[in-house]
């Protein structure tokens, strides 16, 4: 497989993101808004399901699924519950991928990209768009009883660009990708903590 059609699929496919670069690209582990109210110790057990465009889950350590319950859980934390396995009460997070690619999709302007680097002869960058786009349903359960659902879906779109003079440029773009998920990802979880808030 020849390098630069290597480097297109990476960039391409949402779970390749951060396993084609050649470091590791850090994940946040803290989610960044600030939530509201204070849930004061109050017991959760947190559910999350991540699917791809055709329904089918994302595997749990999979980068989509992991960092969006890694932000998820610390903004729980951060409101003030206590995630146990044995809670009374269940939030049941489900979002499912909307892009031909699953949740997140990497388009390059190909067109545009192609007219600017005829111009600057190579040096201008390559430009990306990084487009997150979910379906979300949320549902709060109580002793099996589902007394709260709403549809809370996960959208943003972030663009990139970068010079292919840069020997890094494909390292960038990745990166770009997966701090986009991650700001969609903190965007949906503060969305889904105010919902749980009106219906403690």
């Amino acid at each position: 497989m020849g390098s630069k059609l290597k480097k297109l699929i990476c960039l391409s496919a949402a779970l390749l993101i951060s396993a084609c670069a050649g470091t590791p690209i850090p994940l946040q582990t803290e989610y960044q808004g600030q939530p509201t109210v204070s849930a004061q110790g109050e017991k959760v057990r947190l559910l999350v399901e991540a699917q791809d465009h055709t329904g089918k889950p994302y595997p749990a350590d999979s980068l989509l699924a992991s960092q969006y319950r890694t932000i998820a859980e610390s903004g729980f934390k951060k409101a003030g519950y206590v995630l146990t396995a044995d809670a009374d009460t269940q939030l049941r997070v489900s979002v499912r991928g909307r892009t031909t690619n699953g949740i997140v999709d990497n388009q390059s302007n190909v067109g545009r990209n192609l007219a600017t680097g005829v111009l600057t002869m190579g040096i201008a960058c390559k430009e990306m768009d990084h487009v997150v786009d979910a379906a979300g349903e949320v549902s709060l359960v109580r002793n099996g009883q589902t007394i709260a659902a709403k549809q809370i879906d996960m959208q943003r779109t972030e663009t990139s660009c970068f010079s292919t003079l840069n020997p890094s440029w494909v390292a960038n773009q990745q990166e770009a990708a997966v701090r986009t998920y991650e700001h969609a990802a903190n965007d949906h979880v503060g969305k889904v903590l105010e919902f749980v808030s009106t219906t403690r």
